[in-house]
């Protein structure tokens, strides 16, 4: 538990937990307005998207694709990073 405790309060990682720990629920009360596709649909014609993932991270690929199939169409430039870290 010591290295535990030790590996995350390293470079303010007790702080992040803190503040992702409401994660889930900010996200639940405000999922209209962070949701991207309206953002894209309604900003299209005045801002230039761009999103990136990465293969390393267990969420992205996942993400990034549900991305493509709903904002391909609208012109948002989508890339996955492959890195060997």
């Amino acid at each position: 538990m010591a290295e535990v405790f030790d590996a995350v309060s390293r470079r303010e990682g007790v702080f992040f937990l803190h503040n992702a720990a409401g994660f889930v629920d900010e996200h639940k009360a405000s999922g209209k307005r962070l949701d991207l596709l309206s953002i894209v649909q309604k900003m299209k014609d005045t801002v230039t998207f761009h999103i990136v993932g990465s293969e390393k991270d267990q969420f992205e690929p996942r993400q990034v694709k549900l991305a493509k199939e709903r904002l391909s169409k609208y012109g948002v430039d989508i890339r996955v990073i492959l890195a060997d870290i």
